[in-house]
Order: C-alpha cells, then structure tokens, then sequence
C-alpha cells in the first residue's frame, strides 16, 4: 500500500508482540479488580504524534504524517514503531536523554565542558545507532578510561573522581536505588547502613587522572592501591556489592571496576534490570512502574508489581535489548490509548488506563522547530 511503512519480518517481531499481549493482560486485570473503565485507543494522528516524540524526539514530518493517515493497513502502528525505533533520529533522541542521565546538571551548562558533553553524546549515539544491548553499553561505561575529555570518561571527570559521587550517581542511575542516602548516616527509610555506601564507593578508589598540564593528555586509569575509610575513623572499607554479604571475587588485575561491571549486570543482581525497564516505561508513559524512576526503594513499591517483574525478567532474555524494550512496550494497547479525557474523568495516573499527558521537553520543542 502506497504510503506505508514496510515491516520487517525476523523472530524479533513475533516476539514483541507476544511481549505486548501480555503486557496489556497484566494492566487490565488490574482495571477489572478495580473496576476502572480504560480510555479508548487514541486516533491515527494523535498516536503518530506520541510515537514520534517519545521515539524520535521530534514532531512528525508533515509528509510522513500524511503517509500514515492514508495508510489502511491494520498493523501500520506496529510497522510505524519498528521504523522509528531503527532510525537514525531514535539513536540521537536517545543519546541526549542518557546525556542528562549520566551527568551532573552543572556540567552541561559550563562552557568548559561542552566539548567533553557532545563527544559523550556521539559515544552513545553510536551505540545506539548499532543496538549495542544495555549490559554492555553500561559495562563500557563503568570501565571507561584514557583521555579525559573522550566519550563516556566524563561521567567521572564530571564528579572529579570522587568515590563516593560516583557511587550515588552509579546506583541512582543503573540501579534506582539511593544509597548516597546512607553516606553520613544509616539509610532512614530502608535497609542501607553507611558501611553499605562507603564499600559500594570502594569500587570507585582506583581512579586516578594524571597531572599533564595539557588537558587532552589527562588520562583516566585504575591503579590499586587506592581505598576509601569510614567517614570519621581510619577504618578501610574494603569493596561489597549492595546487598551482598560475600566479597567479591578477585580480578586478575586487581581492577575493581572491572568487578562491578561483571556483577551489575549479572543475575545476581536483583536492582539492574527492574531500574532499566522502569526507566524505559517512564520514557514511554511519563510516570514509571515506580515512581521516581530513581527511587525503587523498600518503601517506594511499584504500582503493577508482577509486571516490573515480567518485564526485568523478558529484558533479560532478550539479552539487554533496549530497542526490542522499546517496541514492545510502545505495540501496547496501554501506549496506543487516548490522553484526551476530561480532567474531572481521568482514571489514576498509576492505572494506566488512559496516556499520561507529556509536556515537551527543551529538546523536542527546539528539534520539532528546527
């Protein structure tokens, strides 16, 4: 059919689907128990609109528009989403997203810095654009050295090679857990005591930055040696992964970076996947599973927990696919739904019964106008 994008035909799609339908009966058998009504499905343009923003990070091209709205297939949302999450758009949209994930908000606003922030942001763009699956993008991360002001080395250089700023970064981001809550003091609200953090930050004590009075030739490397104390003793806090009693296992290079790279992603970590897939339901909804995405904390308890589960679990048999996520959860009936309801109507926002109204960011509303 003239118009209409062409789908791609591999075990991928199939999958997603399957994905998809479960999806939805997780959500409606909590409307059925609660006897909430959802909103019907948005229209063509309303959805084209959603797709393109939240994936793309701009409004549709007016022509595109116009091919999807004459477009009679019956499964030309699903060929719409498969097109955009391949694009070479979805690759920058998400690039700048985990740009203001990764760093620091004062770093992306010193002039000093941008030239470290748009080679960061080429770095993920990149890896995005080849699909790199999450594990692994997060791994490079987490191992990043040589030059300074290259790719993902300024997610420590942005933190000055702080141990225990890189470790609240770290956890908040990769694991939606906040452990900088236990630095001074025992966590408040959950089971984190301050020997948790400060063995957590450990993993962070090699980092060393040479002194080469030219900034392109300041190199990030791990040398052993370095440790971190308890605050307010001499106590050396020897490195433990959160939550784990054990020790870690020893590296042959005695890298613990390396270390942590090889666990975070491990099945025996129970924080990693459950804080990438609510990350991404937050992209695509505008309110996590857990709500704030950085906060998956004891008392902060997801709104669909067999869901989260779900979802973590299929992540990771999919081995870190982060556009396969994407599809899947945006072939949804959930995501296809209508936000035009009458604000005095609207089912809770944690039903997700009817899309959560987005506002544009800075990004989208100067990309769109460009």
């Amino acid at each position: 059919v003239a118009g209409c994008l062409i789908a791609r035909a591999d075990d991928s799609t199939a999958s997603e689907e399957q994905a998809a339908r479960h999806i939805d009966r997780l959500i409606q058998q909590r409307l059925e128990r609660e006897g909430i009504v959802p909103a019907p499905q948005s229209s063509d343009a309303e959805f084209c609109r959603r797709a393109w923003l939240d994936l793309a990070g701009v409004a549709p091209p007016v022509g595109r528009l116009r091919e999807f709205l004459q477009c009679q297939d019956q499964d030309k949302r699903r060929r719409l989403i498969d097109f955009l999450v391949r694009s070479p758009q979805h690759a920058s949209h998400m690039a700048s997203r985990w740009n203001e994930v990764l760093l620091p908000p004062d770093a992306q606003s010193q002039t000093s810095q941008q030239q470290n922030v748009i080679a960061l942001h080429q770095w993920l763009r990149e890896r995005f654009r080849e699909n790199t699956p999450y594990d692994y993008l997060v791994g490079d991360l987490l191992t990043a050295g040589g030059a300074g002001n290259a790719g993902p080395a300024i997610f420590y250089t942005s933190r000055a090679l702080e141990p225990e700023k890189l470790a609240a970064a770290s956890s908040r981001i990769f694991m939606g857990i906040q452990l900088q809550c236990a630095q001074c003091h025992d966590h408040p609200f959950d089971r984190w005591i301050q020997e948790d953090f400060w063995q957590y930050a450990a993993f962070f004590s090699q980092l060393e930055q040479n002194e080469s009075a030219r900034p392109q030739e300041r190199f990030i490397e791990d040398r052993p040696g370095g440790e971190v104390t308890l605050p307010d003793t001499d106590t050396i806090m020897s490195p433990r992964y959160p939550g784990v009693t054990e020790p870690p296992e020893k590296d042959p290079g005695n890298i613990r970076r390396r270390q942590l790279t090889i666990w975070m992603a491990s099945r025996e970590n129970p924080y990693f996947a459950r804080a990438a897939v609510n990350r991404v339901w937050d992209h695509l909804f505008g309110r996590g599973l857990v709500e704030t995405v950085d906060a998956m904390d004891a008392d902060n308890q997801p709104s669909h927990p067999e869901l989260l589960q779900y979802l973590a679990d299929v992540f990771i048999e999919q081995r870190f696919n982060l556009r396969w996520l994407y599809a899947a959860i945006a072939c949804t009936d959930a995501y296809g739904r209508t936000s035009l309801a009458a604000s005095g109507d609207r089912p809770p926002e944690t039903s997700f019964a009817a899309m959560t109204v987005k506002t544009l960011t800075a990004e989208q509303f100067y990309d769109s106008l460009q």
